[in-house]
C-alpha cells in the first residue's frame, strides 16, 4: 500500500510548557472496499505524542503533556 504525503513539507510550533496540544486533524483513506480499505493507524511508542480517532476516517495527533526543549528540539 502507498502512503500519500503532503506535497509541501508540513511544520507546526508548539510552545515548549504548553499542556496536551492538538497538533494536526488528519484523515485516511483506501479506495478498496470491505477488509482491503480497512485503515489502521500507529505512531511509535517512543514520541511524545498519541493519535485519537475522531469519527469515521479522521484522526487527531495529540502531545502527551509539556514538551521539553532541552531533551529534544524538534520532532
Amino acid at each position: 500500500m502507498e502512503t500519500a504525503l503532503p506535497k509541501t513539507p508540513w511544520k507546526s510550533s508548539i510552545p515548549e510548557n504548553s499542556p496536551e496540544t492538538v497538533v494536526a486533524v488528519f484523515s485516511v483513506f483506501d479506495p478498496d472496499s470491505g477488509d482491503n480499505g480497512r485503515m489502521v493507524c500507529s505512531i511509535q511508542n517512543d514520541l511524545p505524542f498519541f493519535l485519537k480517532p475522531t469519527f469515521k476516517n479522521f484522526y487527531t495527533l495529540v502531545t502527551e503533556g509539556p514538551l521539553d526543549r532541552e531533551s529534544r528540539d524538534e520532532y
